[in-house]
This record gives structure tokens, sequence and C-alpha cells, in this order.
């Protein structure tokens, strides 16, 4: 186990106990887990209260009276003895003695003891009054059992209290002053069940949502990928629904430029550019733990937030196993990057501009040995010429654990960006991933957290979410993610003069003032470019 400070790589990390306040975002993140413990218990508690069979209790009321004469000084004497002998009676009445006749009276099918057990009998202090109260699941047998007793008590307190002098008077007497008419309910009443079934159920689920919390191994917060791969997170994207089948609905950016996912794909454009300063990565691979974790949707809207800035961008579909990124754009993708690396095509006449601003390397035709291909020196030349060519290169990637066309790209570009799937990766998945990019000596910059709950996502505070309106109608123009028809499918040449101009954007007004000219030639040229817009 790796100690505290460290994740097991050497890569000091911060850890520190859980608080009050992650405990409580647990519980919000896994509130279904409550839920379920409170309809499970109140389901229980429903159980209970029709499932279980009802008891019944029948009440009758003894007066234990002393038998004096009427002087008041007798009578005071008699009062305070039957107050002493009503402790007894209470006693008397579950012993065998009234227990029995009961039983034989009424021709019960059951033992004194467990006949005692329905009987409870209970006097208030300095009262003469006995309560006998029956408990039974039969209403009508309470009340016959509770008479019965009424008929068995006085006789058996009769006989126990006969003087021993013939012919002189009992000294008291027990007589029935309410007899048993009908029974009532008293359990299970469904309050007391329905209120332990509630709180049993919520306590159970806040168990069951911390429990699972503690036995999750899927990543999903910042400090869990920091403690996992030691590596910054640069930025949140979000899933917008969950639907039946329990996949995550992924909006893309560039569909929604006002959604918490398009602002994250921003805030990853200005986060790259602090990463490294004084030489800020331009040329950058694309890549996550296994697939399904969102990186080509992210590769698309980076793509299209750096077009968004001004800049030159070339995505490349380098996942030669399942491509997809010419399909996002509407592309064709039998002319691209295998085709560039065999030697069949230019990169020139591979490259297809997007009406998002975005240049294309599509894949090209699949092939058998793309590992091969990828990690041959013509793709390291490619990679070069492309990054000279272009202010940013984004390059779309395989997983890393699924095949190792990740790796032969990874030590190739200025740095990688490695993705996770907020609740699905695995923290083992994504301590592998950063250790092999470790092991080719490649540069992680940081990693992104994907299709986090859109709950999650920060509130639009202030109306900062609202931009201004566009000529073209109110709010921001969606991004289209079809070209133009005007747009031909082969790419324009990269450094050829003054026809440099986007075919699709006609008018002097739309051409690229660096790259309109022969002096579009080197990274001097780029160098001077960069410091022009620091200066400015």
């Amino acid at each position: 186990m790796p100690a505290d400070g460290d994740n097991g790589r050497g890569v000091p990390v911060a850890r520190s106990a859980p608080t009050l306040l992650d405990h409580l975002h647990v519980l919000r993140a896994r509130w279904w887990w409550v839920a379920l413990g409170v309809v499970l218990g109140l389901a229980a508690a429903l159980l209970v209260v029709f499932v279980v069979p009802a008891t019944y209790s029948a009440r009758i009321s003894l007066y234990v009276a002393a038998q004096s004469g009427g002087d008041s000084a007798e009578a005071y004497q008699g009062a305070q003895f039957s107050q002493a002998r009503v402790i007894s009676y209470v006693e008397l009445v579950t012993r065998p003695r009234v227990t029995k006749a009961v039983i034989r009276d009424l021709g019960l099918d059951t033992t004194p003891d467990e006949l005692a057990e329905d009987l409870t009998a209970s006097s208030e202090q300095d009262s003469v009054l006995l309560d006998v109260t029956v408990s039974s699941h039969d209403p009508q047998q309470a009340v016959r059992i509770a008479n019965a007793v009424g008929q068995v008590l006085p006789g058996a307190v009769e006989e126990l209290e006969r003087p021993l002098r013939p012919g002189a008077v009992p000294p008291v007497s027990v007589r029935v002053v309410e007899p048993a008419d009908s029974a009532e309910v008293t359990s299970p009443a469904w309050p007391v069940p329905v209120a332990f079934g509630l709180l049993g159920g919520l306590v159970a689920g806040v168990l069951l949502a911390l429990a699972r919390n503690a036995t999750d191994t899927s990543v999903a917060s910042a400090r869990t990928v920091r403690e996992t791969t030691g590596l910054p997170l640069l930025a949140t994207t979000y899933a917008e629904s969950v639907p039946a089948d329990g996949a995550a609905a992924f909006v893309p950016a560039r569909d929604a430029p006002r959604s918490p996912t398009a602002e994250a794909a921003r805030r990853l454009r200005t986060n790259l550019q602090y990463v490294d300063v004084d030489h800020p990565p331009r040329v950058l691979a694309v890549t996550s733990s296994v697939s399904g974790e969102g990186k080509t949707t992210l590769a698309c809207d980076l793509a299209v937030a750096l077009a968004a800035g001004g800049s030159r961008v070339l995505l490349v579909e380098a996942d030669l196993r399942r491509p997809a990124v010419a399909e996002r754009f509407g592309l064709p993708r039998a002319v691209g990057l295998t085709g560039v690396l065999a030697g069949r095509v230019e990169v020139g006449d591979a490259v297809q501009p997007t009406a998002a601003g975005v240049d294309v390397l599509a894949s090209g035709p699949l092939v058998p040995n793309p590992s091969e291909l990828l990690a041959s020196d013509r793709m390291r030349r490619l990679v070069a010429e492309m990054g000279e060519r272009h202010d940013h290169v984004v390059i779309d990637t395989a997983p890393l654990l699924a095949v190792s066309d990740a790796t032969a790209v990874a030590p190739l570009v200025d740095g990688v960006l490695l993705l996770c799937r907020s609740g699905r990766t695995s923290r083992t998945e994504l301590a592998q991933s950063a250790d092999t990019l470790r092991a080719v000596s490649a540069r992680a910059l940081g990693a992104v957290l994907t299709m986090a709950p859109a709950r999650s996502a920060p509130a639009d505070a202030g109306g900062y979410g609202n931009l201004p309106a566009s000529p073209s109608g109110p709010g921001p123009a969606v991004v289209s993610s079809r070209p133009s028809p005007r747009v031909r499918v082969h790419a324009r040449p990269e450094h050829a003069g003054p026809e440099h101009a986007r075919p699709e954007h006609a008018g002097p007004e739309h051409a690229r003032p660096e790259h309109a000219g022969p002096e579009h030639g080197g990274p001097g040229h780029r160098a001077d470019r960069l410091a022009d817009r620091s200066r400015s």
C-alpha cells in the first residue's frame, strides 16, 4: 500500500481525511442510495402493517370493596385495607389459580402460562379499582376471556379471604364495574411502524451511500485524479442527461456553445496556454484509458475552440481502429492519414477544411498494421511538418490500454491530454495509463474529467453565460458540423502564396494575413507573430 503523500509511482500527492462537507457531497452524488433505503424502509413498515396479524385488546374493570360497618373509623380502615389488597390481586390475575379456571370455563386450547402472557392487570396508586386487559388476535375471544376473568377473580378472592370463624363476613369483596363489551385494535398501529421504517430506511440509505463511495474505485473528482496520476485537472466536461439505457448523453460543445461543455472546452484552451508559458504546447495528442470516455468528442471540441481563438488548427484522426472524427464533421475519410503514411497521397491533398474553421486530416482507409504505421519515421516527419504548417495540431489517438497505437504517437507530440470518464474509469486504469505515458517518456500535460453529471456543472451566476447577441440573431451562432458546400474535399496548398486564402470565404477580408504570402515559412515567423500578439 502506498504511504500517504505518495500515489505509489513516486508522484507526491496531497491527501486529507474526509470532512463533513465531503460526506454531504457524497450523499448528494449518491442520493439514489438514500432514496432506495427510505423506500425499502417504508415498504418494510407497510408490510408489517398489512401482513402481521392485528392484536385486539379488551378491558374489564373491577372494584375492591371492604366489608365493614357504618362507623366512619371502620370505613376508613376498610378503605386502607382494600388499597393494600389490590396490589395482591394484581398479581393474582396472572396466577394459575385464575388462568386454569378461565381455561376450564371457556375450553381454551392453551396453557396457563400462555394465557398469562395475554393478561395484564394494573391499578393506580391509592385506588381500589383493578383493570384487567386481555390481548388476542381474535376480538371476540379477547372479550370472552376478559369477562371470564371478571367471573373467576371474585370467587378466587372470596375463597382466599374467607374468615376462619364460621358465619363471619369476608373482609373484602370484588365486583365487576365495567364488563368488556368490545375489543380495540392496539397493534400494529400504522404510524409507529411507518415512522420506524422511514427512520431506519434513512439511516440504512446513508450508510449504503457512504459504503458504496468507500468501495467505489472509479474516478469522479479532481482530488481523485490528482491522487491517482499526480497530474492537474485541466477541465471537466458534462453529460447533459442519462437515458434509460444508462449511457450518458454528451452534447458536443460546437453544437451547444452556451453549454457547460462548451465552456469547459474554452477553459481547457486557456489552461493549455499556461501549462508552460515559455514553451506552450502546440501539437497535442488526446487519449484515454479505454474506449467510451469521450476522447474524440473532446478532440473535436478543443480543435473548434482553438480555431475560434484565431489559430490555424489541424485535427488529425489517428485512431486508425475506430475512427470517428471525419464522421463528426460530415467528411469522407477515403483519403487521409494512412494514405499519407503509405506515400500514396500528399498531406496537402489529404487535409480537408471545414466550416468550423478547422482543417481535418481523416484516417483514410483502415489498415491491418496501424501500430507500425504510427511508429514509423514517416509519421515522425509528418507530425513535425504539420506542427510547422499550423498554429495547433490536435491528434485523436486510440485508447492507451486497448492497443499500443497511442504510445507510438505520444512521444512525437508536445503534450498529451489524458481523459477519464467520471464514474466509469477506474483508478487502476487511470494509474496504468499514466504509467504507460511515463514509460515512453511522453509529456502528460494534465487530465480531463469527462461526462460528469450535469447537476455538478457550475451554475450560471449573474448571467455570465448569456453571451451578447450576434448580428444574425439572439445569442451566438451555433457552429455547424457540416462543411460548406463551396469547400473542396482536398486541401489547398499550405505555402502557395496569396492564393492560400480559404475558398469557402471568398474575399480578401477572410484571408489569414499570417499565411497570405511567401513569408509564411518557418518557426521564426511564428515566433514573431506570437511576440506581436503578446505585445498587443
